[in-house]
């Protein structure tokens, strides 16, 4: 069997079943990555999808497609989206700022957040003080939502600030910052900073990046970050005023930068982290070392002063997870890609596994079609969504689209009943292909469902090239072909079996 090949797909035909709820976003798909993904908590409720860059859609209740959500804003609109739902029926949008009389990356002087009301309309804008010509990176947003709390609707940000972004000047650094909206403020708080000692200014494994804040029951604030091979964490007693002393709580081998994944611009295991009813912490996040990357949990029973460490072990690649820990729900629920399954480790799926004291639940893979590492001529983002509403799971990722060579979104909601079944089996079969600008290889995916085996032949001015695939698995094969024989120009891909035919044209680029 031909184990290291290409990447074919055929776009829009078939049928999945509806538990998966699977989409690509666009018709033809709108070009993104790094999305959020929320529906707000009301009873006529709305579905928000944001993404890079300057992208925001909104489908209302009771609309059957997404439209195009236009606010205005003072400070600018750019990337690095999260949404969050917000106690009123609303929505929050935290998202890099674009500062009119700066140019790339100096007009991401900061952090910026929007509220949308319960019918979808923008309410406000709030954005913290400036500091200086420093540049404001990877915000997070959460609320206080508890009960009895005086900070109840409180919401907290959490970023990295640059001195000089991509500097290797050793006065330049980054640093963990903090802000605060008080419950009913148009207002941010003063900006805290957080953490005690600086990385550097390189986005890079030095630097201090990966953010997130949450609320213990006991009103405590934590965050957690990554910086320098390690994994951070500090607490603040006062809702934000004030900060403690920075503990290391876990070690992270090759650091929080996956430079090394191949097919990838750029991937990143950022640590994320969720909270329990009685003040469980468990915090998800990837590490390489001299090993492939692999998901990483830590759990804490007594609010963050001791970890349990273990890992999902497989054969494959795996970066940028999410955790979510709904009420509802016994155990926290985790998202993560990874090349698990796939001869090449160019193509991943989304899994979800269930998060426990000790261990990782068995896995199940979410996409019901894989996604290309397409090389390092695409940027696909540095994280995935992944919320709960109350009643379903919504996750959105980003997801390479073959006949177009490019990034897009997908979307995926399920319930917690489907969840545990994982991703609808495909009822039509699939040839993907791409070739990477410079590469000496084509990359494929093929499926045929209900087939056991298939022939591609590839020809080109006359002259044919072909693989049999004795034994095609239930989920498809990824293939990676030579193409150091063929000429730059046209070339037609076919994929049969059982006399039947799928053909792909392709243009092989020397």
């Amino acid at each position: 069997m031909f184990k290291r090949l290409i990447i074919l797909l055929i776009s829009g035909a078939g049928t999945l079943s509806a538990q998966s709820n699977w989409a690509i976003f666009g018709s033809p798909p709108i070009g993104g990555n790094e999305p959020a993904y929320a529906r707000s908590k009301s009873e006529f409720s709305h579905e928000y999808l944001a993404f890079n860059t300057s992208s925001l859609f909104i489908k209302r209740h009771g609309d059957s497609a997404f439209q195009p959500l236009v606010f205005q804003t003072p400070y600018g609109f750019y990337g690095d989206p999260v949404l969050l739902p917000a106690l009123d029926g609303g929505m929050y949008l935290a998202h890099l700022a674009r500062n009119p009389d700066a140019d790339w990356p100096n007009f991401f002087n900061r952090m910026v957040v929007e509220k949308f009301n319960v019918q979808g309309q923008h309410e406000f804008s709030v954005a913290t003080p400036v500091h200086g010509s420093k540049m404001q990176d990877k915000p997070w947003i959460t609320l206080n939502e508890l009960d009895e709390s005086p900070e109840r609707g409180a919401l907290y940000l959490t970023w990295t600030e640059f001195d000089d972004y991509g500097s290797d000047a050793p006065g330049d650094s980054s640093r963990i910052c903090f802000a605060r909206l008080a419950p009913g403020s148009k207002v941010f708080d003063e900006l805290v900073v957080v953490s005690d000692r600086c990385g550097n200014a390189m986005d890079d494994d030095g630097t201090a990046e990966g953010a997130t804040v949450g609320v213990l029951p006991s009103g405590e604030l934590l965050c957690i970050w990554a910086r320098e091979g390690q994994i951070w964490q500090d607490r603040s007693l006062d809702f934000g005023k004030s900060w403690g002393r920075d503990t290391a709580i876990a070690q992270q081998l090759g650091g929080w930068n996956h430079d090394g994944l191949e097919g990838c611009m750029r991937a990143n295991g950022m640590p994320f982290f969720a909270i329990g009813p009685k003040g469980q912490i468990a915090v998800v996040y990837t590490q390489g070392g001299v090993e492939e990357r692999r998901l990483v949990g830590l759990w804490s029973r007594d609010g963050g002063y001791g970890y349990e460490q273990f890992e999902w072990e497989v054969d494959g690649e795996t970066f940028a997870p999410q955790i979510v820990w709904p009420a509802e729900i016994r155990y926290p629920q985790v998202l993560v890609h990874s090349t698990k399954g796939f001869y090449t480790h160019r193509f991943y799926h989304m899994w979800t596994l269930k998060m426990g004291p000790r261990s990782f639940s068995k896995a199940k893979i979410l996409s019901p079609e894989p996604t290309l590492l397409p090389g390092d001529s695409y940027f696909m983002g540095d994280y995935a969504s992944w919320q709960f509403d109350g009643s379903q799971f919504l996750a959105a990722y980003t997801h390479f689209y073959m006949p177009k060579s490019r990034p897009c979104i997908a979307t995926m909601s399920w319930t917690a009943k489907e969840l545990k079944k994982g991703a609808a089996s495909l009822q039509y079969p699939i040839l993907r292909v791409h070739q990477e600008p410079g590469s000496e290889y084509l990359y494929a995916y093929v499926n045929w469902p209900g087939r056991s085996s298939c022939t591609l032949e590839l020809e080109q001015g006359g002259r044919k090239w072909q693989q049999v695939v004795e034994e095609l698995p239930p989920g498809g094969l990824d293939i990676r072909w030579p193409c150091s024989s063929m000429d730059s120009g046209p070339a037609l891909l076919r994929l049969g079996s059982g006399g039947n035919y799928i053909t792909e044209n392709l243009q092989i680029r020397r």
